[in-house]
C-alpha cells in the first residue's frame, strides 16, 4: 500500500460524486428489510427483470418485486410495520418513503401489522380489484385469488376505505371481512369475525414476539429489524454510552461489517447486506465500539423515525483514492466502522437537514476525523479486490485484514471510490427462474400514479462510471437497467368529475390520536384532527417526485358505503384485552341517495391460500399498538464498567 503525495485526484473525485442537483430530493429516510424466508423466496430489485432468491436483510424499496413460492411465507418490516406473506403470493413496491408506503398485490395473501400511523402518512395496498388505504394501526389481511378476479379485506383491527376504479369507497373497521369482484366495488360478501386459519395463527405468533419485544424498551420500534436483537444478544449499560447491545457470537475474529457483502442499491449506492440473522438494525443504525474485549452496538440517543442509511462506515482505496490499495494484484477497497460520535456523511446528494438528521442520534458529533474510534480494533479494519467487492463476493471468503499502523496516516472518504457493474445490483444471491407470472403485470386500482423508481435514474451510478471503472470487473452500471414494465395502474376516480376529486384532494390524513407524529408535533393531549367522512377518498401526500394527475371527466357521482353495525372488540387468544390504538370517533359514511344494498353476512369465499380450520372462530384482541421511542426511565440492564479503548 502506498500513499500519494497530492489529493487533487482524490478531490475532484469526491466533488464530483457529491456534486449533484442544488434541489435534489432527499432519499427516504425508510426502507424494508427481509427478515423470514420459508421455503422458496425470490425477488427482482427494481428495473431488473432478472430474478434470485432472496436473502435476508436484503433492504427492499420502491421498483422491488418479491414472489413467495408455493408452500412458502416471508416477513418484512418497514419500521413498525410488518408485512407477511402468504405462498404464492406477489409483492411489488410501488412506493415506499417518509410519507408514502404503497405495495401492489395482484396475487395471494397479505397480512400486515400496522403499529405506528403518523400525521400524513400514507398506507395503500393496491389490487387488480380496489385499492385499499389504511386510516389507524391495526391489524389487516388482503387475500387475492390467484386469477386476480376477487379480492377480500379482513379488518381484525382497525380501520380502512376500500377504494374501485369508479370511485365507489367502502369503510371496514374491527372484524370486518368483504369481498368483492370486479373493479367497481359492485358486487361484495361479507361476514364479521372470520376464523383465524393457519397463515393467521403463523402471524399472530410473530406479533406475540413483538409485543413482548425487550429491544423495543431501548430502540424505538421505527428502528427496522429491532425485534431481530432479542434472540441474539443481551443489552447492558456502559457509563459512556448508556444502553448497549452485545450480539452472541462464537465466530472466531467476529468484527462489524467482516461477515456479508456489498451491493449497490439506488439512490443510496454501495449498501451492506450482513449475514447474521440480526444483521439488520446494528448496521443501518446507531453505531459499533470496541469494548474492553467485545464489539458493541451503540444505538445512541433514541428517536422517533430514525433515519436509514447504507453503510456507516468509512472507507479507503478504490480508483483515483488518495490512498492505493493492493490486493490481490489490483486496486483494492477498505473500510471500517464508525464509532459513537463519529459523524456519517453520504455519498449521495442530500439536503444539510438530512445530514443533520441521519447524525441526530448520535453527541459530540465530529465531523473532520484523522483517527478513528475503532481504528485500532481488532479486524475493524477489512478489505477485498475491488473486482470482487463491486460483484457483492462475500467479504470472509476474499478478506483482507490490514495492520492499524498501515492507516496511521491514511485519509478515509465517505465513498469507496469504485463504480458498480450490472452484478452489484443482486450482489451475490443465487439466480433464480425467471418469475413468468402474468400476476405481475396485472393492472391495479391506486389512488395515485406511484413515483418512477429511483433506480430508473442513479445519478450517483453515472458519476461514479464516469471515474472510478474497476479495471477488468466488466462495463460500469451507468444507471441501474430498467427492462421491467411499469406498473399498470387505473386511478380511481380519473374518470369521475373534477368536484369529487378526492384522490387529488389537498387536505390531510386525519392525525392518529396516541401516536407519535412527525415534526410539527402536536401537543401532548392536544384532540387529532377530525377524520375525512366517508366520501372523501383518502389521498396520498404530496410528493416532489410524483407524477401529475390525470384530467378526470364528467360522469356519476361516486357511491360510498360503511358498515352499519361495527363490530365490537373482542379478545385475541392468550392475551387481555388492550384498548384499541385510537380512540376518536370513526368518520360516518356521507351515503348516496342510492346506496348499494349491503348482502346478508355470508361464509367466506370459496377459495383460499391456507386451508381453513373447521373450529368456531376464536375470539380476538386488539393489539398493543403503542410504540416504544424508548422510555423516559430505562429498565437498567447488567452494569458492567467499560472503559473506551483509546
Amino acid at each position: 500500500m502506498t500513499h500519494r503525495s497530492h489529493l487533487l485526484g482524490s478531490l475532484a473525485l469526491l466533488a464530483s460524486l457529491l456534486a449533484g442537483p442544488a434541489l435534489a430530493d432527499d432519499p427516504p429516510s425508510e426502507v424494508a428489510r427481509l427478515n423470514e424466508v420459508q421455503g422458496s423466496v425470490t425477488f427482482a430489485p427494481a428495473g431488473s427483470s432478472d430474478w434470485a432468491y432472496a436473502p435476508i436483510n436484503r433492504p427492499m424499496t420502491a421498483g422491488d418485486q418479491l414472489w413467495v413460492d408455493q408452500g412458502g411465507r416471508a416477513e418484512l418490516h418497514t419500521g413498525a410495520t410488518a408485512l407477511r406473506l402468504g405462498d404464492q403470493t406477489s409483492l411489488s413496491f410501488l412506493a415506499l418513503d417518509d410519507n408514502n408506503t404503497q405495495l401492489k398485490v395482484t396475487q395471494g395473501a397479505l397480512g400486515l401489522r400496522v403499529r405506528n400511523l403518523y400525521s400524513g402518512q400514507h398506507v395503500e395496498i393496491d389490487t387488480p380489484n380496489l385499492a385499499f388505504v389504511i386510516n389507524s394501526p391495526g391489524d389487516y389481511r388482503l387475500d387475492v385469488d390467484p386469477n386476480g378476479n376477487t379480492t377480500r379485506i379482513t379488518v381484525r383491527q382497525g380501520n380502512g376505505t376500500a377504494l374501485g376504479s369508479n370511485g365507489n369507497s367502502f369503510n371496514l373497521h374491527d372484524g370486518d371481512q368483504v369481498s368483492w369482484t370486479g373493479a367497481d366495488l359492485q358486487e361484495l360478501a361479507a361476514t364479521v369475525n372470520p376464523p383465524y386459519d393457519q397463515f393467521d395463527e403463523w402471524a399472530n405468533g410473530r406479533d406475540h414476539r413483538e409485543d413482548a419485544s425487550v429491544s423495543a424498551r431501548y430502540v424505538p420500534r421505527d428502528v427496522t429489524g429491532y425485534e431481530s436483537l432479542d434472540d441474539n444478544g443481551t443489552w447492558q449499560t456502559v457509563a459512556d454510552y448508556g444502553p448497549v447491545w452485545v450480539p452472541h457470537t462464537t465466530i472466531v475474529g467476529w468484527a462489524p461489517y467482516r461477515f456479508g457483502h456489498w451491493v449497490w442499491v439506488a439512490p443510496w449506492g454501495w449498501t451492506w447486506v450482513d449475514d447474521a440473522p440480526w444483521g439488520f438494525a446494528p448496521f443501518h443504525y446507531g453505531r459499533w465500539a470496541y469494548l474492553g474485549s467485545r464489539w458493541c452496538w451503540v444505538p445512541g440517543r433514541p428517536e422517533p423515525r430514525p433515519v436509514y442509511a447504507p453503510a456507516l462506515v468509512a472507507f479507503a482505496g478504490g480508483i483515483n483514492a488518495s490512498v492505493h490499495i493492493t490486493i490481490g494484484g489490483g486496486p483494492g477497497v477498505a473500510w471500517l466502522p464508525l464509532g459513537p460520535g463519529e459523524a456519517y456523511r453520504p455519498a449521495y446528494a442530500t439536503s444539510p437537514t438530512y445530514i443533520t438528521n441521519i447524525n441526530r442520534t448520535i453527541n459530540n458529533v465530529t465531523v473532520n476525523k484523522t483517527v478513528y474510534v475503532n481504528q485500532a480494533a481488532p479486524n475493524a479494519i477489512n478489505g477485498m479486490a475491488a473486482n470482487n467487492f463491486v460483484h457483492g463476493r462475500p467479504v470472509q471468503a476474499a478478506v483482507a485484514t490490514f495492520n492499524p499502523q498501515q492507516f496511521t496516516h491514511a485519509q478515509f472518504n465517505n465513498a469507496p471510490g469504485v463504480a458498480p457493474v450490472a452484478q452489484s445490483v443482486v450482489g451475490n444471491a443465487k439466480p433464480a427462474p425467471a418469475v413468468h407470472n402474468i400476476a405481475f403485470n396485472r393492472a391495479v386500482v391506486s389512488t395515485h400514479t406511484p413515483p418512477q423508481p429511483f433506480a430508473a435514474r442513479d445519478d450517483l451510478a453515472g458519476r461514479y462510471a464516469a471515474h472510478a471503472a474497476v479495471p477488468g470487473a466488466g462495463p460500469a452500471l451507468q444507471t441501474t437497467h430498467a427492462t421491467a414494465p411499469a406498473p399498470q395502474i387505473n386511478v380511481v376516480g380519473q374518470n369521475h368529475p373534477a368536484g369529487n376529486e378526492p384522490v387529488h384532494a389537498t387536505r390531510p390524513l386525519p392525525a392518529v390520536s396516541g401516536q407519535p407524529q412527525r415534526p410539527p408535533q402536536q401537543e401532548p393531549g392536544q384532540k387529532p384532527q377530525a377524520a375525512a367522512p366517508a366520501n372523501n377518498v383518502p389521498h396520498p401526500p404530496t410528493n416532489p417526485r410524483e407524477q401529475p394527475a390525470v384530467q378526470s371527466r364528467q360522469t356519476e357521482p361516486p357511491q360510498v358505503h360503511e358498515r352499519s353495525n361495527p363490530v365490537q372488540d373482542q379478545p385475541r387468544p392468550q392475551q387481555q384485552a388492550q384498548p384499541r390504538p385510537q380512540e376518536e370517533a370513526r368518520p360516518q359514511a356521507q351515503r348516496q341517495t342510492q346506496e348499494v344494498p349491503h348482502p346478508a353476512p355470508t361464509g367466506q369465499s370459496s377459495w383460499s391460500h391456507d386451508n381453513r380450520p373447521t373450529q368456531p372462530a376464536k375470539p380476538q384482541q386488539g393489539h398493543n399498538d403503542d410504540h416504544h421511542p424508548a422510555p423516559t426511565h430505562r429498565p437498567q440492564p447488567k452494569e458492567e464498567p467499560q472503559h473506551k479503548d483509546q
